[in-house]
């Protein structure tokens, strides 16, 4: 028992060591709620790195060996940050809520409590159990905590070629392994491979995102009731939930991700400090060791952070440039692009080679009715986009008012864009035909789509602020 709470301990004090030398000491009790949620993250992509660098000779003691490095960390993040750190603005401050408010928030507090334990118990109480989770994920950390070693993992034609008997191949050989070390971590904590504990960590992301939107929606002026229903509306997502309560997917963890970076980028662009974008980068340079299509979302989160960066005027003239020299390229038969985890993709008329994927061919798939069913009749998003469209129609006139939102909602359309060419005219539309990956994919943006909603209805009956107290 000991080793495990280390096992816990020690990732999540270290990644709060280090958020708070990047963001600076916090005040409140928002604030905290940020430092753990991030922290946790941090901390646990983390440990996935260090057990990958140092335990892969001998996976059964990784916390022998990743832990006091993790324990250095930690001690240099928190005696740096007390010591050195800047101190954190303060939030603004509210009229002190009406009882009934209050009441509903607390309410909704015990709501989210009651629905973690469920998923808790769901997790603990079951072996791996999705399809791809265990044939798919799980495989590498198994045999590489089961061996004592992380053996390489290559194509079949390379393993049938060969004769060294330590390689081996399985369907997913290319995919990202940082998730798959991380569950090593906690292998090794608990002395054997045992699937709930290795698990237990989807439960720990899904309370880390919950924590730091609702700390980063208070950090972008929402009221403390308008950033705990915007965190319900996420938490209470049975997609999200099914995510966490059949643990073993990457997708929680990338949508969690994404959603996370995305929020610090937001504040970034309201307060102007280099630390945050620098936070928002480095997560979102970590997509990709998540899953291939973390790859995909990096370059549209990284193209709308540079257009952020540039004055309105040098945007549109970059947004234009990009796409006469795409058409050029097109025009001459193409143009590459080297892109992590994907490999150089080549973009031509008609179609798309992926390395790591194939050549997917660009014809018109119809696929509408499939995807209108997995958005408004399959019991997967409650009324998340019933509502989506109607707020956006109803509060359109914020998107000018306020450039982050601004912003946001051009990464969500860019983002959109992307599953629209994706699903109706590339082979994944069977995704779509089966209901099966189009979920997840959508999944990846949808805490981007609740963080936007939550603007968009940030100023609706507002009353007078107060910047001069803390909450």
């Amino acid at each position: 028992m000991l080793e495990i709470l280390i096992a816990w301990l020690l990732p999540l004090l270290a990644g709060m060591g280090l958020w708070q030398i990047a963001l600076g000491r916090v005040r409140s009790s928002a604030q905290w709620a940020g430092v753990v949620g991030y922290g946790y993250l941090v901390g646990m992509l983390l440990a996935g790195t260090l057990t990958a660098a140092l335990s892969s000779d001998d996976t059964q003691h990784a916390l022998r060996h990743a832990g006091p490095a993790l324990a250095l960390i930690a001690a240099i993040g928190w005696a740096w940050s007390w010591k050195f750190g800047i101190t954190r603005a303060t939030l603004p401050c509210y009229a002190p809520l009406r009882s009934w408010h209050r009441a509903l928030f607390f309410f909704l507090i015990v709501l989210l409590l009651i629905r973690a334990f469920v998923l808790l118990d769901e997790v603990w109480l079951r072996p791996t159990f999705p399809w791809d989770a265990w044939a798919a994920w799980a495989v590498k950390p198994k045999s590489w905590y089961l061996l004592g070693s992380g053996e390489k993992y290559v194509s079949a034609s390379v393993w049938l070629a060969q004769t060294d008997s330590a390689l081996r191949t399985t369907v997913t050989w290319h995919y990202p392994t940082l998730l798959g070390w991380m569950q090593v971590w906690f292998a090794s904590a608990a002395g054997e491979w045992n699937e709930p504990m290795v698990n237990l960590p989807w439960v720990g992301i899904w309370i880390a995102l919950l924590l730091a939107t609702y700390a980063q929606l208070r950090e972008l002026s929402l009221a403390p009731l308008r950033a705990m229903i915007a965190i319900y509306a996420l938490g209470s997502l049975p997609l999200l939930n099914a995510h966490v309560a059949l643990a073993g997917y990457a997708d929680l963890w990338l949508a969690a991700l994404f959603g996370m970076a995305v929020l610090v980028w937001l504040i970034w662009l309201q307060q102007r400090r280099p630390a945050q974008l620098i936070a928002a980068l480095v997560l979102g340079l970590c997509l990709p060791a998540l899953k291939l299509e973390g790859t995909v979302w990096m370059v549209c989160f990284f193209s709308m952070a540079f257009l952020g960066v540039l004055p309105l005027r040098a945007r549109w003239w970059l947004i234009v440039a990009t796409l006469l020299i795409s058409i050029f390229g097109l025009a001459i038969g193409g143009f590459e692009l080297p892109l992590p985890g994907l490999g150089l993709v080549r973009i031509a008329w008609g179609e798309i080679d992926i390395p790591a994927m194939g050549t997917l061919l660009l014809q018109w798939h119809s696929v509408g009715r499939e995807m209108f069913a997995t958005l408004y009749s399959l019991p997967n998003w409650h009324l998340l986009w019933f509502l989506a469209p109607l707020i956006i129609v109803l509060r359109w006139r914020e998107f000018p008012r306020h450039e982050n939102i601004q912003l946001l909602g051009s990464l969500l359309l860019l983002c959109g864009l992307f599953l629209f060419v994706l699903f109706f005219f590339t082979e994944a539309s069977r995704w779509a035909e089966d209901f099966t990956s189009a979920n997840r994919l959508i999944m990846h943006i949808t805490p981007v789509v609740i963080t936007l909603l939550a603007l968009l209805l940030r100023d609706v009956g507002r009353g007078n602020v107060s910047e001069t107290t803390t909450t």
